[in-house]
């Protein structure tokens, strides 16, 4: 029976069958834009004019709360000529893995079990968190450089096909949340969550530059490329704020923006050095760029009463058993969209150093896509049938005992 991997993330859906070598993406929200015509998931790329735009999101702070606007998306999806899949989804033959976030209420958890069963009825269910999955990939042969790392995929038993033991970092679009993960099973107890995330920190740089340079209140489709084209994260924050002010080191830390004409561009694009641009209208950025990740360091410049990441990743690994945490220090892997910032990986080993044991090993990995990077351990668990049939539900099983039957898949305290 085919698989179908459905990583719902609250910025963008990564879906695909196990077959798959690399999964659809889709913008999770409808779209309205200022003429009044509205969008479902990637048609929004089709808009001629992204300033207005306006977002219909399925997700509040992480949790799925809105299933009209959801149940669109999906369809668009599922069944939609324009999805990119190399075929329709048909629900009746396919098995689903499908993605939430750690800790999701209950009564929204449920709700999306109905959806499954009864509104598109799949054949057999398996819903976990997106950093679950991480660990099905071969995390010690692609990001550690370990030798005689496994396959993931088949018939070699003598090793586990999924990573014993690694505490995932996922930075996504609503916040961060750090899952120990112990055989592919998320050990909550130990489940932390900031509340930085790609959308704050989007919104932090639209008014940063609305106060400072062109008013871009409107432009958040903008502001979210502009960030991804030129933000990064200060190795040495007070030491870069204070050369970027002035003096000579200030052009270090400059970066120019050419803004939409909407005639020969209608995204702008990052001016290189060297390239002059006086008929267009340009953003010029200093020390913003990397003044707003660092919010991810210190989250209380906003005035929220959080921990920074290195704090938080602590926090999670020392609410677990004694004996495991050298294992963890040692196996961190960092996904979702705000993992692509430039210098995180540097940046948390050095503000990890001082608060780990001494002599402990800290290794961070960062896949070259962590954005698609859960999804591929979906589908490599969903090559393993046999893996899969132990822990999903079956709507057979569904139609028989109810709820009751999916309460299997959240928060186990062991």
């Amino acid at each position: 029976m085919p698989v179908f991997v459905l990583d719902n993330g609250a910025y963008e859906i990564k879906a695909g069958y196990a077959t798959d070598e690399e999964p659809v993406r889709m913008v999770n929200a409808i779209t309205r834009s200022s003429d009044r015509r509205s969008y479902i998931g990637n048609q929004v790329y089709s808009c001629k004019d992204y300033h207005g735009l306006v977002y219909r999101r399925p997700h509040e702070k992480g949790h799925l709360v809105n299933w009209e606007a959801e149940k669109t998306i999906w369809d668009h999806l599922f069944y939609g000529t324009e999805s990119g899949l190399n075929q329709s989804v048909d629900p009746s033959d396919t098995s689903l893995i499908l993605t939430e976030m750690p800790y999701t209420l209950p009564a929204l958890s449920s709700h999306m079990d109905q959806i499954v069963f009864e509104e598109y009825g799949f054949d057999s269910y398996y819903r976990c968190p997106a950093g679950s999955l991480v660990p099905w990939n071969d995390i010690h042969g692609e990001l550690f450089g370990a030798s005689g790392s496994r396959s993931g995929q088949g018939g070699d038993r003598e090793t586990p096909p999924v990573a014993e033991c690694s505490l995932v970092v996922d930075a996504g679009f609503s916040g961060v949340n750090v899952m120990p993960v112990m055989l592919g099973e998320v050990y909550y107890p130990g489940v932390k969550r900031m509340s930085v995330g790609g959308k704050l920190l989007t919104n932090y740089l639209r008014e940063t530059v609305s106060f400072r340079h062109y008013n871009m209140m409107a432009d958040t489709y903008l502001i979210n490329l502009i960030k991804e084209a030129t933000s990064y994260v200060s190795l040495d924050f007070a030491k870069d704020l204070a050369a970027s002010r002035s003096g000579p080191t200030k052009k270090d830390y400059v970066a120019k923006y050419v803004l939409p004409d909407f005639k020969t561009t209608r995204t702008g694009y990052l001016l290189q050095k060297g390239d002059v641009k006086d008929d267009s209208q340009v953003l010029t950025l200093t020390n913003e760029r990397f003044t707003i990740p660092e919010l991810l360091f210190h989250p209380s410049d906003v005035a929220l009463e959080q921990s920074g990441l290195p704090e938080t990743i602590m926090h999670s690994i020392n609410s677990m058993p004694e004996e495991v945490r050298p294992m963890l220090t040692a196996n961190i892997v960092v996904v979702g969209g705000c993992a692509k910032l430039p210098n995180l990986r540097e940046r948390l080993t050095k503000e990890l150093e001082p608060l780990v044991p001494q002599g402990a090993t800290i290794r961070i990995g960062i896949p070259e896509d962590p954005i698609s990077y859960a999804w591929k351990g979906g589908r490599r668990l969903g090559s393993r049938q046999d893996l899969l049939s132990k822990v999903h539900v079956t709507k057979a099983e569904y139609l028989e005992h109810g709820l009751s039957r999916c309460s299997r898949f959240g928060p186990t305290m062991k």
